[in-house]
C-alpha cells in the first residue's frame, strides 16, 4: 500500500515536491484554497484585463529545464515562451505608468537615470564577479527541487 502525503498549497514548490514524491511512489494530494493552482504564479482576470499575481520574468530557465528533465520531459512539452516587448507596464493610477523594457540595459537606464522619487526605486549594483560567486554559492542550497530529490530518494522517516 502506498503511503499518502497531503501538501497544502499549489505553488511552484508544492507542485514540484508533489512530482518528486509521486515519482518516489507516494500517493500525493494537494489542497489549495484558491480556485486555481499555481500559488503566486497565477493569473487574475478582471474586466477584460489580465494581471500576473506573482512572477513577471522567467528567471533561471535552467532550473525549469532540469526539473522537467528529471521526469523525461522538457518545458516546451507544456508551454511556449514568448518574449514581450515591452516586458510589462506598471500602472500607478489612471494617468501614471512605467514601461518596463525587455532589455536589461533599458531597465537600468530607466531606474538609474530617471528615478522619480515618487516611485521610491533603488538600484543596487555589484560587480559581475560577485554576482556569479553569490549565485554559485547559493544555487545548490536554494533549490527546493534538489532538496526534495535528495530527501526522498530514500524512504523518509516520519
Amino acid at each position: 500500500m502506498k503511503r499518502k502525503i497531503i501538501i497544502i498549497g499549489s505553488g511552484f514548490s508544492s507542485i514540484s515536491a508533489s512530482c518528486y514524491l509521486a515519482k518516489a511512489g507516494y500517493e500525493v494530494t494537494i489542497l489549495e484554497k484558491n480556485s486555481s493552482v499555481g500559488g503566486r504564479a497565477r493569473l487574475l482576470t478582471k474586466d477584460g484585463f489580465k494581471f500576473d499575481i506573482g512572477p513577471t520574468w522567467y528567471w533561471m530557465p535552467d532550473v525549469f529545464e532540469k526539473f522537467f528533465a528529471d521526469f523525461d520531459k522538457k518545458p516546451s512539452d507544456f508551454y511556449d515562451l514568448e518574449k514581450l516587448a515591452p516586458a510589462y507596464q506598471v500602472y500607478f493610477d489612471r494617468l501614471d505608468s512605467l514601461l518596463i523594457s525587455d532589455k536589461i540595459e533599458e531597465i537600468y537606464e530607466v531606474v538609474w537615470y530617471n528615478n522619480d522619487e515618487n516611485l521610491n526605486i533603488r538600484l543596487f549594483t555589484i560587480p559581475v564577479e560577485d554576482a556569479v560567486y553569490a549565485f554559485n554559492m547559493l544555487y545548490p542550497s536554494i533549490l527546493l527541487i534538489e532538496f526534495f530529490k535528495k530527501k526522498f530518494s530514500k524512504e523518509p522517516k516520519f
